[in-house]
């Protein structure tokens, strides 16, 4: 459960305004507000969520208080009164639980992300239907447990194989995965049958869990990462908060057929699994799902073509009127720092008139970086290319599918005045940081995270697409899991240090260029 799920509830119950609470642990409203709305994360200094769970405590002595509170926390002792110091420090530490049950969640889906495959493997996928599935005339098959739940998605997924073609495949589910993650095997079958699916030119619709189940929202982003990437799949969600108890699983195919199973509370053994084939029932279950739909949100959009210059320049660049801290991660040097005697040498490598009006806007405009990290903090984090690699040509450009339209290298010369326009930024603005990612492989993906409402994905491989998540909480979580690995790398030393690494590569590329070639 979301700390701001939590604290709503108590303010709720305990009728706290805001302000109110505001006083009691001297701050400021707004920050209570976006605490409250999730915008904000868990604060990191432990004294106030103590100063939140002792005023609680005095607060909460009414039965019916007591007794909701219980019933929250899966607690019956609660339901009696409960001396003051004890509620306190229950109430601390399920308020704290927020921060570090949820550490982790974003990690899924971020080492999905950085594993997407740099081609796709035909082997395998093109065999997929090739199981035998006795059918018989039944127009309804019943399917028991976890193991029936799995053979009944196999089945399901082999007969659209078989027989259906461009057709669209919807998806909601709020069941508990177990049934596909206790199983390895399936798991990646599962992920073939998905790949096939997609290069039979099948599409999907998928409504995923209530985003207020932060954990889920991320695993289920991360297991279907691949097709939102290739812009196969629609991503929705119900904004609204339901209770969990009552789960439904439903898989249609409009006309031909229909998975459905039910669960109760977080079940983790599947009851009956029904596949059915009745062109009646089957559509009587796309209309449920057609409903379902009408109320939902995008969770997730894919950009792809043209639509991926203007993300990049109004979006991620910052050419729009709310801008905010932000954290770009990437395979190689940060795009948004580009000088403009690099960005006039890349525009003469592409033909393509979208990323040659995007490169321009980003050369004519060098100054609206610095005009942006003034106020903002922006934190890059990539490595710093071996001197074997740069000489070779082989340090790709980031987020060159899309201003090249192919990839495209440095040249010596352009890394090297690259890093040091980096190494002037560093030194002259103090909320611009740079972490070396030492580890990491180079390469020209781009994970892009601003502060509170926006969050990108670009994978930079043919066909090169942009992934942006619009469910707020997802934006809000992936931000603070983000900022929690890097802050403490964000000290004096560590700036003076990078500054010294950059300073010291650039004289090995002097060192090292060819005769006649140095500026």
């Amino acid at each position: 459960m979301l700390f701001s799920d939590k604290l709503e509830f108590l303010l709720d119950m305990t009728s706290t305004s805001n302000a109110q609470l505001a006083r009691i642990i001297n701050v400021d409203p707004s920050m209570i507000s976006r605490l409250r709305k999730g915008r904000r994360g868990i604060p990191h200094d432990n004294s106030y969520i103590e100063a939140m769970a002792d005023y609680f405590s005095k607060q909460l002595t009414k039965r019916y208080q007591l007794s909701a509170l219980s019933e929250m926390l899966g607690c019956e002792e609660l339901c009696h009164p409960v001396q003051p110091h004890l509620l306190r420090m229950i109430l601390s530490e399920w308020l704290l639980s927020a921060r570090y049950d949820e550490d982790n969640k974003a990690r899924p889906l971020l080492k999905t992300f950085d594993r997407l495959p740099l081609y796709h493997d035909k082997n395998g996928a093109d065999n997929t239907a090739a199981g035998d599935v006795k059918w018989n005339n039944s127009k309804l098959f019943v399917y028991y447990g976890n193991e029936g739940k799995r053979r009944a998605v196999c089945d399901f997924l082999q007969k659209i194989l078989r027989y259906g073609t461009n057709c669209t495949i919807q998806v909601s589910s709020d069941e508990s995965s177990e049934w596909i993650v206790e199983n390895d095997d399936f798991a990646a079958k599962l992920s073939r049958m998905i790949t096939a699916l997609r290069e039979k030119g099948c599409r999907c619709q998928r409504i995923a869990a209530s985003a207020s189940d932060i954990n889920y929202s991320f695993d289920s982003i991360a297991r279907w990462l691949p097709l939102m990437s290739s812009g196969s799949l629609e991503s929705f969600h119900y904004p609204r908060m339901r209770d969990g108890l009552y789960r439904r699983t439903i898989i249609v195919v409009p006309d031909f057929g229909a998975l459905v199973s039910t669960s109760v509370g977080h079940q983790r053994e599947s009851g009956a699994t029904f596949l059915t084939l009745e062109k009646a029932t089957v559509n009587c279950y796309a209309k449920e799902f057609s409903d379902y739909l009408s109320v939902c949100k995008p969770m997730t959009k894919t950009h792809g073509g043209a639509q991926m210059c203007n993300m990049l320049l109004l979006r991620a660049l910052g050419y729009e009127s709310t801008f905010s801290s932000c954290i770009q991660q990437s395979g190689s040097l940060s795009s948004i720092t580009m000088p403009p005697s690099v960005v006039k040498n890349i525009i003469s490598k592409t033909k393509i008139p979208a990323s040659q009006k995007l490169l321009r806007r980003l050369r004519e405009d060098a100054w609206h970086f610095e005009d942006i990290v003034k106020e903002h903090r922006i934190i890059d984090i990539f490595p710093l290319a071996p001197l074997e690699e740069i000489a070779a040509g082989k340090v790709p450009v980031a987020a060159s599918q899309i201003l090249c339209g192919d990839t495209c290298y440095y040249s010596m010369i352009e890394y090297k005045l690259h890093l040091q326009h980096i190494a002037a930024l560093l030194k002259k603005h103090p909320n611009y940081h740079l972490i070396q990612n030492c580890g990491e492989h180079i390469r020209s993906d781009i994970i892009y995270i601003r502060e509170g409402n926006l969050a990108l994905l670009y994978k930079d491989t043919a066909p090169a697409s942009i992934i942006e998540i619009t469910e707020s909480n997802l934006i809000t979580e992936l931000w603070e899991y983000m900022l929690r690995e890097i802050e403490p790398k964000l000290s004096p030393a560590a700036r003076e240090d990078v500054i010294a690494r950059i300073e010291r590569l650039v004289m090995e590329i002097d060192d090292n260029l060819p005769a006649g070639q140095g500026y």
